[in-house]
C-alpha cells in the first residue's frame, strides 16, 4: 500500500491539520495532490524517519519490521501497538483483511536508515516511551527530565498532569502523540 494512495483518502482539511502537525510551511495555498507530495516527502525524509521510529516501543518496532515485509495479522495483544503505528502514519490496515500493512515508501526508507547506530537510539527511546505511557496510564502524570544536547540531565524537572477533564477519553496512544507533537520526548536530540 502506497502512503501517498492512503493520503488521498483524506479531505484537504484534514491534510492541513497532519501538516500543521509535522510544522510544515507554506501549505495552506497548496492543491490537495501538491499537499499529499508535501506530506510525503517530509515523512520519508532520514530526519523524520529516524525521529518518528525511534520513538516506537520495542513491541511496536517488532511488529512495524514483521510489517514491512508483508501484511501482519493482529492478535489481541497487538492491537494498541498496530493502533500506534496506524496513528504516526506509519502504515494502515487493509479492509479486506485487517491485516496492518507498512506503507511502502515508509518502508523503503526505514531500509536505509536500520543500521546500528539507529537500534541503539530507538532501543533508549523505545523503553523511554514505555515508561512514560505506564506513568500516564496509572497516574495520569509523565515525569520527564530535560535533558541537554548531550543526552546529560540538565537539571530541570517537569511533571506533566493529564487530568481526565483536560485529555477527555484519550488513550495512551493518544496522549503519547502529544507528547511526541510538543517535542517533549522522542525528538531527533533527545539522545
Amino acid at each position: 500500500m502506497l502512503l501517498r494512495e492512503y493520503l488521498k483518502e483524506w479531505t484537504k482539511e484534514d491534510l492541513l491539520n497532519e501538516a500543521r502537525s509535522y510544522e510544515l510551511k507554506n501549505c495552506s495555498r497548496l492543491k490537495k495532490d501538491d499537499l499529499i507530495d508535501r506530506i510525503v516527502e517530509y515523512l520519508t525524509t532520514e530526519e523524520a524517519l529516524r525521529g518518528r521510529l525511534s520513538c516506537l516501543t520495542k513491541e511496536q518496532m517488532v511488529l512495524f519490521c514483521k510489517a514491512c515485509t508483508e501484511p501482519q495479522k493482529i492478535s489481541a495483544e497487538e492491537i494498541m501497538d498496530g493502533m500506534q503505528l496506524y496513528k504516526y502514519v506509519l502504515g494502515s490496515f487493509e479492509e479486506v483483511s485487517d491485516c496492518f500493512t507498512v506503507f511502502e515508501e515508509i518502508a523503503q526508507g526505514f531500509s536505509g536508515i536500520d543500521d546500528e547506530a539507529f537500534r541503539a537510539v530507538q532501543s533508549k527511546k523505545g523503553w523511554l516511551m514505555k515508561c512514560i505511557s505506564f506513568f500516564i496510564d496509572y497516574y495520569e502524570i509523565a515525569p520527564l527530565e530535560i535533558l541537554d544536547a548531550g543526552g546529560n540531565a540538565g537539571g530541570h524537572h517537569r511533571i506533566l498532569h493529564f487530568p481526565d477533564g483536560e485529555t477527555g477519553n484519550a488513550g495512551p496512544a493518544e496522549r503519547e502523540s502529544a507528547l511526541f507533537r510538543e517535542g517533549l520526548v522522542c525528538t531527533s536530540s533527545s539522545f
